[in-house]
């Protein structure tokens, strides 16, 4: 297994853009029975206070595997298995616009041994294409088991 404590404050990379379309959307407002007019499209969303359809928060945050994905899987050798263990702390900077791309710029914040492996706990800026400001920042606990 890699020697994350030498990682610590380091950058790890920046995943792939990843474009939330209506229907994925639409998908997660079913799911979670979530169907605020902030979210889906028509009149209402376009002429509302952001000008059309905006993502969900709480689907941001559960894209985080395939925002952070390309990024994680470099630091998996000799990882049997790897356990999402929480969030530390999530917040929603900036609505995404349904439509929009986003993608994960992961930094490695903590290392903390435990049996079998170590606990990873990274700082996750969401970023929205086009936008200087991000779309959320996640911090999360990622155990490894080797």
């Amino acid at each position: 297994m890699i020697d994350f404590a030498s990682l610590v404050d380091t950058e790890l990379g920046v995943g792939d853009w990843f474009q939330i379309d209506q229907d994925r959307v639409d998908a997660f407002a079913d799911a979670t029975d979530d169907h605020q007019w902030i979210h889906q499209a028509g009149a209402q969303a376009d002429e509302g206070p952001f000008g059309g359809p905006i993502v969900h928060g709480f689907l941001t945050l559960s894209l985080m595997r395939p925002l952070t994905t390309s990024v994680m899987e470099l630091y998996q050798e000799g990882v049997a298995m790897v356990i999402n263990y929480g969030v530390d702390r999530v917040r929603f900077i900036s609505p995404v616009p349904v439509g929009s791309r986003v993608r994960g710029r992961v930094v490695l914040v903590g290392v903390k041994p435990i049996d079998g492996g170590v606990q990873l706990k990274t700082a996750t800026t969401v970023e929205l294409e086009g936008s200087d400001r991000p779309a959320a920042v996640i911090e999360s606990l990622l155990r490894y088991h080797g």
